[in-house]
């Protein structure tokens, strides 16, 4: 019964990670609301010349894409899960 129980909360966990991934996609758009944007960035890796840096850029347009891409995949994962849900053998 607990290895059932403990399975249920993994399946549960799977399926609400990528929703709330959605939701925080989501939630920077009143951030970029009328165009704003900004880059964040750190230094990297050392060269003998400096850091290279990463960074990320917010720009309605990275909001709009990360926000569709992960509603879409909240609702593939959604589908996927209720359609292998009769096949044995899942490993939680």
């Amino acid at each position: 019964m607990e290895e059932a129980l403990k399975r249920e909360f993994i399946k549960l966990e799977e399926e609400n990670i990528i929703f709330l991934a959605s939701v925080f996609a989501l939630s920077m758009a009143p951030d970029v609301w009328g165009g704003r944007s900004w880059v964040e960035s750190i230094p990297w890796i050392p060269t003998p010349k400096g850091f290279i840096e990463a960074g990320v850029l917010v720009d309605p347009l990275s909001v709009l894409m990360a926000s569709i891409a992960t509603f879409i995949g909240a609702w593939i994962m959604l589908y996927s899960v209720g359609y292998m849900a009769h096949e044995g053998g899942r490993n939680g």
